[in-house]
């Protein structure tokens, strides 16, 4: 249970993260701060197309959320595809989250909470069909 909520927290970080990004990536002074970083390094880059790759890079960040947390739900239902998807994800979220402090901690927190032995003895109990 702790790991299905890890999964939903760590969805919904990358969610928020997403939409704001997405929604207001050119507000805020982010895409500024973006702008002149690049200005900085030499680099000539449009503004337009700063902010249409804040607004991508937002609705990638957003569905891999919304990805998460189905996932951690369905693992839930004692699911084990679900529960080794999550895995993969959570490694590949581990990237995303490199700049935050807490992030990686709590998804390698959820990965290893979800193969412990009684997760393990939790998957195996599941009611088989009739």
């Amino acid at each position: 249970m702790v790991s299905v909520v890890l999964w939903v927290l760590s969805g919904l970080l990358l969610l928020l993260v997403g939409l704001s990004a997405a929604l207001f990536g050119g507000a805020g002074g982010f895409e500024q701060q973006i702008e002149d970083a690049l200005q900085r390094s030499g680099a000539q880059v449009d503004p337009a197309f700063v902010q249409q790759t804040l607004v991508v890079t937002g609705i990638v960040f957003a569905a891999f959320g919304v990805l998460l947390i189905v996932l951690a739900l369905v693992m839930l239902a004692r699911q084990n595809w679900a529960r080794i998807l999550l895995t993969v994800l959570g490694v590949i979220s581990l990237l995303l989250l490199l700049g935050t402090i807490i992030g990686p901690l709590v998804v390698m927190v959820a990965i290893v909470l979800q193969f412990l032995p009684p997760v393990n003895a939790w998957f195996s109990s599941r009611p088989r069909p009739v």
